[in-house]
């Protein structure tokens, strides 16, 4: 018995084919991908990319439209990426424009060992032991003057405000 194998050969689709199918797929895209322009860039050093997009959307029951708009910057640093992104309403975006770029252009890689080695604050919760003023409670428990407008804030209350014993 003898084997036969057929082998396949690819056949080149005619050249009109292959354009027209390469424009429909550009057509297609127009719709997936989001308007906006983009450019690479460097920051401090570091590649990146700027781009600037918007979003429309429309209110289902006024029908009104609103667009937002988006300054995005993307920088990589070795095998990180950190996006950062500036919105605002169309209306308004000029006006915070250089802010937003202003702040994304000045990323830098943080090297100083007084903010990397930075030991967090721990907080302890303890209940008043008398009723009185926050601030005449702090007193009581020996919190030092400087930390009690922190602490009033963190308790979301004025150091004026009365406080509960036990609270």
């Amino acid at each position: 018995m003898k084997s036969s194998t057929k082998k396949f050969k690819f056949k080149v689709p005619n050249t009109y084919l292959l354009l027209f199918s390469i424009l429909i797929l550009i057509a297609v895209l127009t719709w997936v991908i989001p308007g906006g322009e983009y450019q690479r860039t460097t920051v401090n050093g570091f590649p990146a990319i700027a781009a600037i997009s918007q979003q429309v959307s429309q209110n289902q029951q006024t029908g009104a439209q609103q667009v937002i708009k988006v300054m995005s910057y993307l920088i990589q640093d070795n095998n990180l990426i950190y996006v950062f992104h500036g919105v605002s309403d169309d209306a308004n975006f000029n006006n915070y424009y250089r802010i937003f770029e202003s702040t994304m252009t000045n990323f830098s890689r943080l090297d100083e060992p007084a903010k990397l080695n930075v030991k967090p604050k721990k907080i302890k919760i303890v209940q008043a032991p008398a009723a009185g003023t926050l601030s005449q409670v702090f007193k009581n428990l020996k919190v030092a003057d400087s930390q009690m407008k922190e602490l009033a804030l963190l308790n979301n209350i004025e150091l004026t405000d009365q406080v509960a014993k036990g609270k």
